[in-house]
């Protein structure tokens, strides 16, 4: 629905505020969980140069994969 679209975008917002600050502060940011796996949101949070992503062992070699396809 077009209400999770909007809350994700405003998530990953806030994701990119935090991350900015954090790495002024020389911190590193990890995401973990659903939204680490998401392939629909791993090339948006690449963009926002998080740190590390924290995913289940078996998603690695698929997330991996589609991670080197975007670039």
């Amino acid at each position: 629905s077009n209400y999770l679209i909007e809350a994700k975008e405003s998530l990953l917002m806030l994701i990119n505020e935090f991350t900015e600050k954090a790495h002024k502060k020389k911190k590193t940011v990890s995401i973990c969980g659903e939204l680490a796996s998401d392939t629909s949101s791993i090339n948006e949070l690449l963009k926002i140069n998080i740190d590390a992503l924290s995913i289940a062992p078996a998603l690695i070699p698929e997330i991996k994969e589609f991670i080197r396809s975007l670039k």
